[in-house]
């Protein structure tokens, strides 16, 4: 283990040692620990959520992996396609990283699905199997995982 998320990890990985529960929020524009962990061979993330303003992607509501805030607000403003770019870029590593967290057993729902629909438009695979239509998202939205799919989705 290295970097800036080593201190996290391991402490997730002491209290899944003593069988205890953790929950972490994560908030940081310079380092993407859904990365981080997806790059470790253990499960050790059991619950994700995304809870990002994606409702206006790129005016504030997401910022991009490796750049500070205040170079995204001025590269937002000065060079809204590189930066709206770069947006879809961290967006596909981000669903990326949940999609092997989930392949290893985390559960991850999308808080009103606006992080999938975006994830959608920057070209990554989100769909649900066989879905009847581009809504059909592979991961529940808040009100789906509550209500339950046939209800909502």
């Amino acid at each position: 283990m290295k970097g800036r998320f080593t201190p996290v990890l391991l402490v997730i990985i002491d209290v899944r040692n003593m069988d205890g529960t953790v929950s972490h929020t994560f908030k940081s524009f310079d380092f993407f620990p859904l990365e981080r962990l997806a790059e470790e061979p253990d499960h050790l993330v059991d619950l994700g959520s995304d809870q990002t303003s994606l409702h206006n992607p790129f005016l504030g509501g997401y910022y991009p992996v490796g750049l500070t805030i205040e170079q995204s607000n001025i590269m937002m403003t000065k060079e809204p396609n590189k930066f709206k770019a770069l947006v879809q870029e961290s967006l596909r590593r981000q669903i990326a990283a949940i999609d092997k967290l989930c392949a290893r057993g985390m559960y991850f729902w999308d808080y009103g699905n606006a992080f999938l629909v975006e994830c959608q438009r920057a070209g990554a695979s989100v769909l649900r199997e066989n879905a009847p239509d581009d809504k059909t998202f592979r991961y529940p939205s808040y009100m789906q995982d509550i209500m339950g799919w046939d209800l909502i989705g």
